[in-house]
């Protein structure tokens, strides 16, 4: 999916207006950007822990250098020129990294221009001991929270070497998400829960690491992530599933 859909379809304004007008709920109707750059942008808003590095800092400082693009830039890759020419979508920046080369470096092997470029992202490499991380599958008022195991500079939920599955509901916002097993969850749950308010997610996947302080930075969301692994996992399409329940347009 591109990066900006502000333009896609066309009209966007309008038709979601008239579904709305016709009681037809449009999911995700107000995610029109999900570049890294925007995402930290709506988290240092929210007063929740950010990763953009600065191109000044300590020159051991490990950084991580990505596209701001979604998942490399890979759908504006694939369009034909008319079609990107037709929806005003941009070429990617020949120096934009695909997803594959996304690479780990310190702070005194960056280039300046790196920073200088908006289709790159340079943000605080972000890891802990136990190479783990959490990722939050949103469908309205479901989350299921799963806790992965993976090894890798870049984790992968298909790459999980052990996986737990907490299933929750952002109705529990209010009252502090008291059935989440421990007070790290709950943490995350309150960013995210936070976080896809002021984001405008209600279908799709949040990343979440966490240092080796157990502080927790969103790094990635997604309103298209792939999520065929979990297709077998007890409960979990029963629970995204749930969150449907009284969905009703604003």
């Amino acid at each position: 999916m591109p990066t900006y859909k502000s333009s896609m379809p066309r009209h966007r304004d309008a038709l979601i207006q008239t579904l709305q007008d016709r009681s037809i709920v449009s999911i995700n109707a107000r995610v029109t950007d999900i570049s890294k750059r925007h995402l930290q942008t709506v988290l240092a808003g929210l007063g929740l822990p950010t990763t953009e590095a600065a191109d000044e800092g300590p020159p051991e400082e490990k950084l991580f250098l990505k596209s701001n693009l979604n998942y490399g830039g890979r759908a504006e890759r694939l369009l034909a020129q008319e079609v990107r020419d037709y929806f005003g979508i941009a070429t990617p920046h020949k120096l934009t990294p695909e997803f594959s080369t996304y690479r780990v470096a310190e702070r005194q092997h960056v280039q300046p221009i790196a920073y200088n470029l908006a289709d790159v992202f340079v943000e605080r490499f972000i890891a802990n001991k136990d190479d783990q991380f959490y990722r939050a599958f949103v469908l309205f008022d479901a989350v299921v929270l799963s806790r992965i195991v993976a090894d890798g500079v870049i984790k992968k939920a298909l790459d999980a070497k052990q996986r737990e599955d907490c299933f929750l509901t952002f109705s529990e916002e209010s009252t502090g998400f008291p059935s989440a097993p421990d007070d790290l969850t709950r943490r995350i749950m309150v960013d995210v829960a936070s976080f896809c308010k002021a984001f405008g997610l209600e279908m799709g996947a949040v990343d979440v690491l966490t240092d080796d302080k157990n502080v927790p930075y969103i790094i990635d969301a997604n309103s298209t992530a792939w999520g065929g692994e979990n297709c077998d996992r007890p409960g979990f399409l029963d629970h995204l599933r749930s969150g449907l329940q009284g969905v009703r347009t604003q």
